[in-house]
């Protein structure tokens, strides 16, 4: 009795032991790109903030910006010293070596121009040979490998014709090609996993100190230079027409938040497995006839799509990994950053009321022409990330309430549940019956292009995001509303890829 109860207590404890022994893929993760307090670390933009913010404007004249064209005296010293040894990088391990030096010395830069400019390259290190590092990845499946090389050649090819300048050639040989690093050959990445925790590890994190860096510069009450040889090279822009740029507050909070959104993704796809993603490729290639012998040229309805995701091989696909409700809650910081950043730059465009000018990098009057269009997005958008509110759709007048924080705060185990559940079977192909001009009845066959479609989801896992869902099938109405409203792309375009 007393060995069975003991071989009893054994049994129980190996098997909590093997349900919290984290997988080889989650392992991979946690190893490049663990969770770490540092990850969290960042001032914030609070929504108090943000209406401080919009109300000192709204209390405020309108205050013109200046007229006056950037030129080289504007610049610091050192910021022209940066921009000539720039211009003089004609190799990759050039270009290495100047990212190196000035990751080294960037904290002891004073001048704005200076640090704008290096923050934003910085981050390039950390992509370098990206390309070749990531092709035995890519190579096991012939669709993936087809559209990423596809697209690298593409590249390379636009380069050539229209940037044709040797710190272009440099890029494009740091980021494509084989490289020694600290006196050792960089390896190739092996796996999913790995490649994922590179971005999300390294890469990742120099993304999140360059947005500090860009935090810390202050733009409110004067202007920068930018110069456009930086992209063109040295020997562009000859007579110094359209060389110069500003950048103000407007530029530097809009480089802020694109940063921000970025980091959002990276750290939403660090929370979901993506495991055997490149055998999924290739199996969602066969239906599209581009991968393998035995492919299916005969469409890929979502039937047939969720078909081959549900399969045993895809069970942990999509699924949140062991840590993934911390980056999820991580992930949503960044994105709220980025809607708070985006209110704010439109603060700043109606504070300043940039004249019709091309002195600026970015041209304002656009966004001046939609005013009342971009108050209601952003004024959804900050609704949306600051908790449950109801939307209501700017074409049919119908309302919808949304929860996009309850999404990230208790993140589905699955992402695989948002799929359909039931599709449309009928008919594959059906008769249509013509008359023509004498009279005549003609019977011809065509194909029925709502067989496959989805009809009804799991309710239960929407209602995370619309929690008044009455149903399932419900669901498309719920979607269309949201995409139907200014400002809540955000929301609405996942939603519209995953139920269809």
């Amino acid at each position: 009795m007393k060995k069975t109860l003991i071989l009893a207590m054994a049994l129980v404890v190996g098997q909590a032991m093997a349900k919290t022994k984290a997988s080889p893929y989650f392992q991979t993760l946690k190893a490049g790109a663990p969770f770490t307090k540092e990850a969290t670390q960042y001032k914030w933009t609070t929504s108090a903030e943000v209406k401080a913010n919009k109300a000192h404007f709204g209390s405020q004249k309108r205050n013109p910006s200046s007229n006056n064209a950037g030129d080289e005296s504007m610049m610091s010293d050192k910021f022209k010293e940066t921009r000539d040894q720039f211009l003089k990088l004609k190799t990759a391990d050039e270009l290495e070596a100047f990212l190196t030096e000035h990751k080294e010395k960037f904290n002891t830069y004073k001048d704005e121009d200076q640090r704008f400019f290096i923050s934003q390259l910085l981050p390039l290190r950390e992509l370098r040979g990206i390309v070749w590092r990531s092709r035995p990845v890519f190579s096991k499946t012939k669709i993936a490998h087809s559209f990423v090389l596809t697209s690298v050649k593409s590249a390379v090819s636009s380069v050539k014709i229209l940037l044709p300048t040797e710190q272009w050639r440099a890029g494009l040989e740091y980021v494509s090609n084989p490289y020694v690093r600290d006196g050792k050959v960089a390896t190739e990445f092996k796996s999913e996993a790995e490649l994922i925790a590179h971005v999300a590890g390294p890469f990742r994190d120099a993304l999140l100190v360059t947005a500090k860096r860009i935090q810390s510069i202050d733009l409110k009450d004067k202007t920068i230079v930018w110069d456009n040889k930086l992209a063109f090279g040295k020997a562009s822009f000859q007579d110094d027409i359209d060389r110069y740029r500003l950048v103000g507050e407007v530029e530097r909070l809009s480089s802020l938040g694109s940063l921000h959104a970025l980091l959002a993704q990276v750290t939403y796809q660090r929370a979901y497995s993506s495991e055997n993603s490149m055998k999924l490729y290739q199996d969602m290639g066969k239906l599209y006839g581009v991968d393998g012998f035995f492919s299916q040229v005969d469409g890929a309805p979502s039937s047939k799509r969720v078909e081959i995701l549900r399969k045993p091989a895809y069970a942990n696909y999509a699924t949140l990994v062991e840590d993934g409700g911390d980056w999820m809650k991580l992930s949503f910081n960044h994105l709220k950053e980025s809607v708070n950043l985006t209110a704010s730059i439109w603060n700043q465009i109606k504070a300043e009321d940039r004249p019709l000018t091309e002195a600026f990098i970015f041209d304002t009057s656009f966004a001046r022409a939609y005013e009342r269009g971009s108050d209601l997005a952003i004024a959804n958008m900050e609704a949306m990330v600051n908790g449950k509110t109801q939307i209501r759709s700017g074409v049919t007048g119908e309302v919808v309430v949304v929860d996009l924080p309850a999404f990230y705060d208790n993140p589905p185990q699955d992402l695989k549940t948002f799929l359909p559940t039931q599709f449309d079977r009928s008919a594959e192909w059906k008769v249509v019956v013509l008359k023509d001009s004498a009279g005549k009845q003609h019977k011809v066959m065509t194909r029925n292009y709502e067989v496959g479609r989805g009809i009804d989801w799991n309710a239960e896992a929407y209602r995370q995001i619309f929690p008044n869902l009455a149903s399932g099938q419900d669901i498309p109405k719920n979607v269309r509303i949201l995409s139907q409203t200014w400002g809540t792309w955000m929301a609405a375009m996942p939603l519209v890829d995953i139920i269809e």
